[in-house]
């Protein structure tokens, strides 16, 4: 980058003398030509050319002699067996349909079953799960009707845990 003559005062681009005294002339010379010019196009049409086109056009391109092979899907014998094997299932599917099979109730299934399946494990669900789906009316409700005394309840705790835990006294 020459760095000397960054502002340079000429700017490059130069007119001829005299140029725009003369241009006013100039431009009604080519408004004048132009409008007393020859009417003719400068480019001609041969007659009967957009006629024969087509024809000039198809003759260039090479015809195809050799047809290509179709092979229908409709006539094969693979096509038969695989629709009436199709056809005989829908009428399986259609004419076997076990209509008694209903929609799943869950009252049908023992609270048993569901307290069994809880605790071996094979649904998962946490306390707090559980405590929100148990509520606590039907808790006290299950809880006060029931009779027991204390002798049921030692006698069970006893069973239930090691004689070196259970340091109970009688009242």
């Amino acid at each position: 980058m020459n760095k000397k003559n960054i502002h340079s005062k000429n700017s490059g681009f130069t007119t001829p003398q005299n140029y725009f005294d003369t241009v006013e002339e100039r431009i009604l010379q080519e408004i004048t030509l132009k409008k007393n010019g020859p009417k003719v196009l400068p480019f001609r049409i041969p007659n009967g050319y957009f006629e024969t086109l087509e024809d000039r056009v198809l003759a260039k391109i090479p015809s195809i002699k050799k047809e290509p092979k179709i092979i229908s899907f409709i006539h094969t014998k693979t096509f038969k067996y695989v629709a009436s094997i199709a056809a005989i299932i829908i009428l399986y599917v259609t004419l076997f349909k076990d209509t008694s099979i209903g929609m799943f109730d869950f009252n049908a299934i023992d609270q048993s079953q569901i307290s069994y399946y809880v605790e071996q494990g094979y649904i998962d669900i946490s306390d707090t799960e559980l405590e929100s789906l148990i509520s606590e009316k039907a808790l006290n409700n299950n809880l006060l009707s029931l009779d027991i005394s204390k002798d049921e309840i030692f006698d069970y705790l006893s069973n239930l845990l090691d004689d070196n835990t259970l340091n109970l006294e009688d009242h």
